[in-house]
């Protein structure tokens, strides 16, 4: 079923509708990425499309949408933890020359 079936039909929470729907959103943005046609059956998964935003909208209370953006909320949903990457070398990098700054 598609992101807004799974929440609006069978009340699906936010957060777990997009998981379910998030390889096929990511699916579809690596089609666009590639400037291929997307397949029908992708289509509805588009990120940033009228569709997709009207289903984000449909998400959450009207009051959160002055706190927070489609692209904000497409954006956090559409990418998992494992998209997240931590530059350590960098961040040990700049500790050792703070710390040599203050002494």
């Amino acid at each position: 079923p598609e992101l807004s079936e799974l929440h609006q039909s069978f009340s699906v929470e936010p957060s777990i509708a997009w998981m379910l729907c998030r390889p096929l959103i990511r699916a579809a943005m690596f089609e666009q990425e590639e400037e291929e046609a997307v397949p029908p059956n992708l289509e509805p998964y588009l990120p940033h499309t009228e569709l997709m935003r009207a289903t984000s909208a449909a998400m959450l209370p009207e009051d959160c949408w002055k706190y927070l953006t489609q692209d904000l909320f497409e954006m956090f949903y559409s990418h998992s933890l494992y998209d997240i990457h931590c530059p350590e070398t960098r961040y040990k990098t700049e500790i050792v020359r703070l710390d040599k700054d203050k002494e």
